[in-house]
């Protein structure tokens, strides 16, 4: 499961999150994972655009409740 990867507003649009995500789908298959999900906020479309570049595909939806005043809807996707 594939949660939070951020980059400093600096450095954004340099390829870092990117090359992150990329490093961290090898680590798991270097540990022999199979399945992965990766959790994004819908708004969130810089990281959708990675995960999609991944191979990631949508697979359904789900809210999380958070100290914030209404519910965050977020896709899940797989690859």
């Amino acid at each position: 499961r594939l949660h939070t990867l951020g980059v400093d507003p600096a450095y954004r649009g340099r390829g870092i999150a990117k090359e992150l995500h990329r490093a961290r789908l090898e680590a798991m298959r270097l540990m022999g994972v199979s399945t992965v999900v990766d959790e994004i906020a819908d708004w969130n479309l810089p990281s959708i655009r990675i995960s999609s570049l991944s191979g990631f595909q949508p697979i359904g939806k789900m809210y999380v409740e958070t100290v914030r005043k209404k519910r965050i809807k977020k896709d899940i996707v797989r690859r």
